[in-house]
């Protein structure tokens, strides 16, 4: 493959002893192609996972949940030519129902969704707390609020993002503007244990394959003498 040309071709100059800018790209470049491979490799065992699993149906979605889980999938849905008429649909499915509505976003949603993944990066350096707190409760009006009834039987929510909404931390949306710094605001995850998956799917699929709970048996080692390290 290219990359263990490029991986020959290091050692070569190396043993070349070449001039260390060249030796220098050349590892440069080798590292891009790892990364790269890297990436490529879990994108495709992510696909590989997908296509292997038959898609099940809400039912089966529904029956692998917890009686204290809630499971949130969002899907956006953008019109062709005309974001100003962009919603996003929210299923809500527990174990004993499945709800679904749509939320008008519009045309400026995928600014502010930019803007509080902004903000959280800059909070640690200084950036204005109540600032952060109308974007973080602006989108949490947006995407928890249309459905807050339905969840507050619920301690533990499982979010299925979509598209732009993959960047959103959850855990951060403000429920409420109680709060005068970072650390008393009413984030979602006050609220409820937070998680996500990539589809009903393969979340019914992986519960469905969990082992038998082990015994309780513990084994430890501490203290070890390795013998003297004297040469």
């Amino acid at each position: 493959t290219e990359l263990n040309v490029r991986h020959l071709r290091l050692q070569g100059l190396a043993k070349a002893r070449a001039p260390e800018p060249e030796l220098s790209k050349a590892r440069e470049e080798l590292q891009k192609m790892e990364i790269e491979a890297a990436a490529s490799f879990r994108e495709i065992e992510l696909k590989r996972s997908v296509e292997e699993v038959s898609p099940v149906g809400s039912a089966a979605v529904r029956a692998c949940l917890g009686e204290d889980e809630a499971l949130l999938v969002y899907s956006v849905i953008e019109p062709p030519f005309d974001r100003s008429k962009r919603t996003i649909a929210i299923a809500v499915l527990t174990r004993g129902s499945l709800e679904l509505i749509q939320v008008p976003v519009g045309e400026g949603f995928g600014d502010e969704v930019a803007l509080l993944r902004r903000a959280a990066i800059a909070s640690a350096r200084g950036y204005p707390v109540k600032l952060f707190l109308s974007r973080a409760r602006k989108l949490y009006d947006a995407l928890i609020k249309p459905v807050e009834a339905k969840l507050k039987p619920y301690t533990r929510l499982l979010i299925i993002p979509d598209e732009m909404l993959y960047s959103i931390p959850f855990e951060a949306l403000v429920a409420s503007d109680a709060g005068a710094s970072y650390g008393e605001l009413d984030y979602l995850a006050r609220r409820f244990e937070i998680s996500y998956v990539y589809s009903g799917t393969l979340l019914a699929k992986r519960r469905a394959e969990r082992r038998p709970a082990l015994p309780n048996r513990f084994v430890g080692f501490g203290d070890p003498e390795y013998g003297s390290t004297a040469g």
